[in-house]
């Protein structure tokens, strides 16, 4: 079965999303805090992972590691999380995602909150 991820080109696709994504994530002091003193290529990497996950690929596919593993301990809040979906949908819209690929986007990030969120 076809992915987003597939359906709007893989690995280049993501690369100019991720690098729009990181940039508006990176300007909210609730959001970059999350990553202070970590290095850049740790940055690049959660979030190519948080984009291959948004479009329907799971971490496992991608890393070999679940959300929860990959964010245990960071103690992500709810606040946090839904400010990182609306930028990743912002994003992605801006990048030519149909309204309706966005909207199982957003589903898709809503039932992984549980996955991500500690706090």
């Amino acid at each position: 079965m076809e992915t987003l991820f597939d359906k709007y080109g893989g690995a280049p696709f993501v690369t100019l999303v991720v690098r729009d994504f990181a940039t508006k994530f990176s300007r909210h002091p609730n959001l970059r805090r999350y990553f202070t003193g970590k290095s850049k290529e740790i940055f690049l990497i959660h979030h190519t992972t948080f984009v291959v996950m948004a479009l329907g690929k799971t971490p496992e596919q991608w890393l070999g590691k679940s959300m929860k593993t990959l964010h245990s301990g960071l103690g992500i809040t709810s606040t946090a999380y839904e400010l990182s979906t609306e930028i990743m949908l912002t994003v992605l819209r801006d990048h030519g995602v149909s309204e309706a690929d966005l909207n199982e986007v957003g589903k898709y990030l809503k039932k992984s909150k549980t996955q991500i969120v500690e706090k």
